[in-house]
């Protein structure tokens, strides 16, 4: 299901991103030992950098750890650096 989440993920309402992506706190701390999945093509990619500018206008130093927006910002973050390694690299 996360696959066709991150492949639909351009077509989904902001507002459901997170819990699409990563659930209620106590789901995701339920599965975050599960291996991390990935950006799958360039729509995904550019709603996850969406989804990261929004973020940061909620999420800022002082913002706890245990946070869910926090949580989820970490948690796209990744899979963005991730993808971009593959996709983009820094030659």
């Amino acid at each position: 299901m996360l696959s066709w989440i991150l492949t639909n993920l351009a077509e989904l309402p902001s507002a459901d991103c997170y819990l699409a992506i990563v659930g209620t706190h106590s789901e995701y701390e339920a599965r975050k030992d599960i291996s991390m999945a990935q950006i799958k093509n360039e729509a995904a990619y550019r709603a996850a950098l969406k989804r990261i500018d929004e973020l940061l206008k909620v999420v800022n130093d002082s913002t706890p750890s245990d946070d869910p927006n926090y949580l989820e910002l970490d948690m796209i973050s990744d899979m963005v650096a991730e993808y971009e390694e593959i996709h983009y690299p820094i030659s």
